[in-house]
């Protein structure tokens, strides 16, 4: 029975992360839609599974998921979908396996941001702007970049918020697969547990 109440889960959440990341590469959103389905399937199965603990601690779970990523949300470094798509997890894991998934995922996620940002072709370009930027006396990176940007080889491409935008950046990263993938590898290392 306790292999069955770790396999509903497990599912339910590969379903919905597998199409939250669909959704976020091919559209750059996850729709409110997807995480509703999400909350209300995850709340469902929680008490279907283990009664009005459950209920408490997927709730928790919901609540926690989303105030992870309420300051990174609020400095632009992820979007809305991801906010919504962490309580998502959360309701569907709880708060004990959230905050786990949670870690394992930002460590997958620091891992493809440094991979990212070391093959983007502006990363030398960057840096190098930032040397003569801190020799210039100019240490607000935004501010002091927008003076230059003119200097820019492409500068007629690039927004007025180019700088710090995760939506004007073509090498962004889906916050999404690293937060799934955190999430399957605490889940299925829990359900590989309850085997044995």
């Amino acid at each position: 029975m306790e292999t069955i109440k770790t396999l509903i889960p497990l599912l339910l959440l590969v379903i919905i992360c597998l199409e939250a990341i669909r959704e976020d590469i091919k559209g750059g959103k996850i729709s409110n839609t997807l995480c509703a389905v999400g909350v209300a399937l995850g709340i469902s199965a929680s008490v279907a599974t283990g009664g009005i603990s459950k209920l408490v601690e997927n709730s928790i779970g919901l609540v926690l998921g989303i105030l992870l990523l309420i300051i990174p949300f609020s400095a632009r470094m992820v979007g809305g979908g991801d906010v919504k798509l962490l309580g998502c997890i959360g309701s569907i894991l709880g708060w004990k396996l959230l905050l786990p998934s949670f870690f394992v995922g930002a460590a997958i996620g620091g891992a493809i941001g440094a991979i990212l940002i070391f093959l983007s072709e502006r990363s030398l370009e960057k840096i190098r702007c930032r040397i003569v930027l801190a020799r210039a006396g100019v240490f607000k990176m935004p501010q002091g970049y927008e003076k230059l940007s003119h200097l820019h080889p492409n500068s007629s491409k690039r927004g007025k918020n180019a700088i710090g935008s995760r939506y004007s950046n073509p090498e962004r990263m889906h916050y999404s697969i690293p937060l799934s993938f955190g999430a399957f590898a605490v889940t299925f290392f829990q359900f590989a547990k309850h085997l044995n």
